[in-house]
């Protein structure tokens, strides 16, 4: 690795800025550090895995925080923390704040700390991460992450086999649809929805690919005995989507054409036994549909009566997280919350030919889509596949033979979007 001096700041010239330095002896020292992020990665989907009332990624996300304070600290290393990270949070305390006042209740302490381990946690260890250890960590904690899923819906493969019971251990909805390690059906088929862009992206990209193909057939295994109607209507086409991205970016993109044919002949006669199979046929899903439209019709009348700072988050209302965030914090909070979702996206969107940017955009949409039919307002599951790609997409960019910055420059410019 060369060194040289531009200006007034010394240059490396190696051939990923996001490697850790060669001379930083401590940069692989941490490893309780790794292990606590990746075990939070692997545990997000795992919302009914829960102890005196926290689930076990709460635990692991907060020993994260306080190792890698700690590892700042006494390493004199540097946290990465740009503001878009806090929008949410301070939305969430500005109205806190306002509803404590207001209405004279009790400061609403633990929504703000479930905000923070959702939102503003995940971020600073993903962006934190690139510098002290690499992209090559944070593609090891994308894997972590979709196995953490892939064994979520196994559980429900487990279950529906009678193979493996939960009843007693897991604090989960009863009926006929299966929830895995989630706390609901919604919940499992949300986390197989997000998942399904990264697992494809791991099987035409990863090493193992068979073993990648099968953890995606688990996935969409564990989705089905959901039977949930929104992944049939988000999560099939995010599906059909990151496939055909992959196929065209593959050396089969010479059979896309002939392979767009055969699938779409087959779903021609698969799709409507499908249909015919779920809760989307005529009068299957009549009675969820009425609830939802009742409690959304309330949901909406709450916000109107409190538009600028919402009902506070104990009188969130809503099966539909827009309805939901302006319940619970009016415009106010909407601003921060879609503030944080929406920043990676154009720094995403520049990288588009990088090899993960697509399908993070992707993740994003299936966020976007599942949220307006479901209140997964904060899954801790959902943006770990959306901040990893759009790191890994800028890290493309900086790693590109015109990249002549630093690696802390490179950190400090992914955190902030200035690429």
């Amino acid at each position: 690795m060369r060194i040289r001096r531009v200006g007034r700041e010394v240059v490396s010239e190696s051939k990923n800025p996001l490697q850790p330095s060669e001379d930083s002896a401590s940069s692989n020292r941490p490893l309780l550090l790794r292990w606590c992020i990746y075990l939070a990665a692997f545990s997000s989907s795992w919302t009914a895995v829960s102890l005196a009332g926290f689930n076990l990624v709460d635990y692991a996300l907060g020993s994260t925080s306080v190792l890698l304070t700690a590892t700042a600290f006494l390493q004199k290393r540097k946290l990465r923390i740009a503001p878009w990270m806090l929008f949410p949070l301070f939305a969430a305390f500005a109205i806190s704040v306002v509803t404590t006042i207001a209405r004279n209740v009790d400061f609403d302490s633990l929504m703000l700390l479930r905000i923070f381990l959702t939102t503003t946690c995940v971020a600073v260890v993903v962006f934190t991460s690139v510098e002290w250890f690499g992209a090559k960590f944070l593609r090891s904690i994308l894997i972590f992450w979709v196995l953490g899923v892939t064994v979520n819906c196994l559980a429900a493969v487990g279950v529906s086999y009678g193979l493996v019971s939960f009843g007693g251990l897991l604090t989960q909805s009863t009926g006929a649809r299966l929830s895995g390690l989630a706390s609901h059906p919604n919940s499992l088929a949300f986390s197989a929805t997000m998942a399904l862009a990264s697992s494809v992206f791991l099987v035409f990209n990863a090493r193992f690919k068979i073993a990648w193909a099968g953890c995606l057939a688990i996935i969409l295994w564990g989705a089905t005995l959901s039977e949930s109607r929104s992944f049939l209507i988000v999560g099939v086409p995010v599906l059909i989507l990151a496939v055909t991205i992959a196929i065209r970016r593959s050396a089969l993109r010479i059979m896309a054409v002939p392979l767009a044919i055969v699938v779409a002949v087959v779903a021609l006669f698969v799709v409507p036994v499908a249909f015919e199979n779920s809760r989307l046929a005529d009068g299957a899903g009549a009675l969820s549909d009425a609830g939802r439209s009742f409690l959304n019709e309330n949901a909406l009348n709450t916000f109107l009566a409190s538009p600028v700072f919402g009902a506070g988050f104990a009188h969130q209302a809503g099966v539909s997280v827009p309805l939901t965030v302006l319940t619970a914090g009016g415009l106010v909070f909407a601003l921060g919350y879609y503030s944080f979702i929406v920043y990676p996206l154009p720094g995403i969107s520049r990288a588009w030919k990088t090899p993960l940017a697509p399908y993070g955009i992707l993740s994003l949409v299936a966020l976007t889509g599942f949220g307006f039919l479901n209140p997964v307002f904060m899954e801790r599951v959902t943006y770990w596949p959306i901040l990893i790609a759009f790191v890994l997409a800028l890290a493309e960019r900086e790693s590109s033979p015109a990249a002549t910055v630093s690696p802390a420059t490179a950190a400090r410019r992914f955190a902030t979007g200035d690429v």
